[in-house]
């Protein structure tokens, strides 16, 4: 399990407290047909009241365990705490899904089905499909039903052997500005996609790393794609000159995508994130679902038999 990955989901997602969550679900709630809206306020008070518990004892016991990776202690102690942390995080889960499973009439159940379990990287497509099939139709119905519909069909999409779906941005590659699809490289390159952004922490500290794979692969048929999901193109900008990364660049912003998304075509809700797509266009490894390590491995030996015999 990618342990950084682990974090950056753990802090998008768990560490808002029950006040927050509280104040999220009141914001939430205009966004909430109006027939829904009473008694959304009073079943969101009993998830919270049911799942907040055990995410605040996963969250302390995350905290401890990441205190423990910074003070360096033995794998042995590091080892137990993460499997603490790993108990209750897996019983969280289990009270969200139950608290679905015993109010599938309730619309608090599809606002947080929408909240956690389409954001999470914890559970296949076919099982969230299954989960959300079993919520009333009327509730499936709703705006915000047919947008989880769509995500869990852009989902069952972006498995391993798919092939991925097409998309086209502008690039200021060689301060030459041009239109690129990923289509343009289908039979004659394998394309490492990577989502980055300038404040992202890991994703700046792994900028040597894919300058050595750039380095390794791209004369053998390699093109890196980094697409950053910064909201301020300045300081993307202003990134871009200060790293220095040889490969095409741009930004999942409107000007650069042509008002598509590229986040929302590959689902993407933390960072960074990295997709292996094969000559064919099929995706042959991503970080997420090979559960890749901090060091990725996995990423560096799919790209050796990838390459073998070049």
């Amino acid at each position: 399990m990618n342990k950084m990955i682990i974090c950056l989901t753990f802090f998008a997602s768990i560490m808002l407290t029950l006040e927050g969550l509280a104040q999220e679900a009141s914001v939430a709630q205009k966004l909430i047909p109006k027939q829904y809206q009473k008694q959304f306020n009073i079943d969101s008070k009993r998830y919270l009241e049911y799942t907040n518990p055990a995410v605040t004892a996963s969250g302390e016991a995350f905290n401890i365990w990441r205190a423990a990776e910074k003070r360096r202690y033995t794998n042995r102690h590091k080892d137990s705490l993460y499997s603490v942390y790993d108990s209750l995080n897996h019983l969280a889960w289990q009270h969200k899904v139950a608290f679905i499973k015993q109010n599938i009439s309730s619309y608090a159940s599809l606002y947080y089905f929408n909240q956690w379990f389409i954001r999470s990287s914890k559970f296949h497509p076919d099982s969230l499909q299954s989960l959300f099939l079993l919520m009333d139709k009327k509730i499936r119905a709703t705006p915000l039903g047919k947008s989880v519909i769509a995500s869990l069909k852009r989902k069952q999409l972006l498995q391993l052997n798919h092939k991925m779906p097409d998309f086209s941005f502008w690039t200021t590659q060689e301060k030459i500005e041009r239109v690129v699809s990923l289509s343009d490289f289908r039979g004659k390159k394998n394309v490492l996609i990577c989502f980055w952004a300038s404040w992202c922490g890991p994703c700046v500290r792994n900028i040597p790393f894919l300058k050595q794979i750039n380095l390794d692969y791209k004369e053998k048929g390699l093109e890196i794609v980094s697409i950053s999901i910064d909201k301020d193109s300045t300081k993307w900008l202003t990134a871009l000159n200060k790293y220095n990364m040889p490969w095409l660049q741009t930004c999942d912003l409107p000007a650069y995508t042509n008002n598509n998304s590229m986040c929302t075509l590959y689902e993407i809700y933390f960072i960074p994130q990295y997709f292996l797509i094969n000559k064919e266009g099929k995706l042959v490894y991503q970080s997420i679902l090979n559960e890749d390590n901090d060091d990725y491995t996995l990423l560096k030996e799919t790209l050796n038999k990838v390459f073998a015999g070049l």
